[in-house]
């Protein structure tokens, strides 16, 4: 059976895209495990509820908060400094989960990962390590054959 693991930004706007694809691979005998952190339960039990299992990982709640939450005042967001803070606490996160995400799939490597690229980069890297294949899931994007913000985005 196969072993998809979800590496996806712990947040409504990401996690709840990526549950009917979930389901759907649980309902048709795959496994499904999510990567997330350690609270909000609520954000965990989203994931049990359609029969993915959970790993988890450490996170301050409080800095992820202030630097991935959106910014009520938009100037503010889009500003250079804070997308500059933004990338530097991914980068961190990274650094901060590449080890104990490892570990945690060590006996149990899935065979594709399902990576948020607006996530940090666990994901990714992971599966360049174990040579297995990734899936870009793109969960806040709107695009069709005739406009795509993509392209800025990135």
């Amino acid at each position: 059976m196969p072993h998809i693991a979800f590496f996806v930004l712990p947040v409504p706007g990401h996690m709840n895209p990526s549950l009917g694809v979930a389901e759907e691979l649980v309902a048709r005998g795959h496994r499904v495990t999510y990567a997330l952190p350690e609270a909000p339960e609520d954000i965990a039990g989203r994931a049990k509820r359609v029969g993915a299992e959970v790993v988890t990982y450490p996170m301050d709640q409080e800095r992820f908060r202030a630097h991935m939450v959106p910014q009520q005042n938009s100037d503010e967001y889009t500003d250079k400094g804070e997308i500059l803070r933004i990338l530097q606490w991914l980068l961190e996160m990274t650094d901060e989960t590449v080890e104990p995400l490892e570990r945690s799939f060590r006996e149990d490597r899935p065979d594709v990962i399902v990576n948020d690229p607006s996530s940090f980069w666990t994901g990714r890297i992971l599966a360049d390590r174990w040579g297995i294949p990734v899936i870009r899931s793109t969960p806040t994007y709107a695009a069709n054959e005739h406009w795509s913000m993509q392209p800025d985005a990135e």
